[in-house]
């Protein structure tokens, strides 16, 4: 209902939610009793049915939207997760035991405790060396890319102690990344050519979102770049191998990470111009 106006039929919104499906065992391959699957729990109209009497709309590795009409709560939750009943299991676990039928009384010490929480929160990076001796014997060169699936032409790598920007040359123009040394650096840049990211991520073809880039050093020889787009859970690695003039460049998303796989991205070589 909006302004007065009912859009949605009340009649289809229950029945959406509502059981129409029967699963009898998880379609997934999960191995967990009945009792305690999500995924058994039936399936409505693009709803799925949940423990607790609730239903949820369901994303790609733990985007949840969970309505649970006793308890008159709504849990939205944003995660990449390879076990995702798990995630469930903290809902059931600890939010819903912890829930009270009234409002809770004031508690301010208690409400700046949870905003120092969430002002303390950062996504982890791999924190190794600021710089290397190579650092300035490849910086601002262009490395000239051998043919790859990307189209990509060519590579420069501007580095400080500072700060890394990558730039991968196409032929309708370059793509630019910022990335802070040992720190996140939001993205700059604007989107040239439809490649806010230098590569494609498996599961994020033609991403256009805002970025944040961390660069490290894992050995003298290898500059390591993660890319996470500030929009979405899933990230991106490059791994750039130097070795004399020439350079390797590997890939991993943080899905084939996650699930211990390769990424299916072959390795792009080139060297210095």
């Amino acid at each position: 209902k909006w302004n007065g106006k009912q859009l949605i039929p009340e009649s289809w919104v229950e029945a959406a939610t509502k059981k129409q499906w029967e699963f009898t065992s998880n379609p997934f391959g999960g191995k967990t009793p009945k009792e305690q699957d999500d995924w058994q729990q039936g399936y409505g109209y693009q709803f799925w049915r949940t423990q607790h009497n609730g239903f949820r709309s369901d994303g790609l590795y733990g985007q949840f939207g969970i309505v649970l009409p006793d308890e008159k709560t709504i849990i939205a939750i944003n995660e990449e997760s390879f076990n995702t009943q798990k995630t469930l299991n903290f809902v059931w676990d600890i939010l819903v035991p912890g829930l009270q039928k009234g409002a809770l009384p004031a508690n301010s010490i208690a409400h700046q405790k949870l905003k120092s929480t969430e002002a303390a929160l950062h996504v982890k990076f791999l924190p190794m060396e600021t710089t290397s001796p190579i650092a300035q014997t490849i910086s601002s060169k262009k490395f000239v890319l051998d043919g790859n699936v990307y189209a990509a032409k060519t590579v420069t790598f501007n580095i400080t102690n500072n700060s890394c920007e990558l730039v991968v040359g196409y032929d309708e123009g370059d793509c630019t990344v910022h990335f802070g040394m040992n720190t996140w650096e939001k993205a700059k840049n604007g989107i040239k050519t439809n490649k806010q990211l230098p590569f494609p991520v498996t599961s994020l073809p033609n991403v256009e979102s805002p970025v944040a880039g961390n660069a490290t050093w894992l050995d003298p020889n290898t500059l390591y770049l993660e890319i996470r787009p500030v929009e979405t859970v899933d990230s991106d690695a490059i791994t750039c191998k130097f070795d004399g003039n020439n350079v390797t460049l590997s890939f991993l998303n943080s899905v084939a990470k996650g699930k211990k796989q390769t990424d299916n991205r072959p390795n792009i070589t080139g060297h210095m111009a």
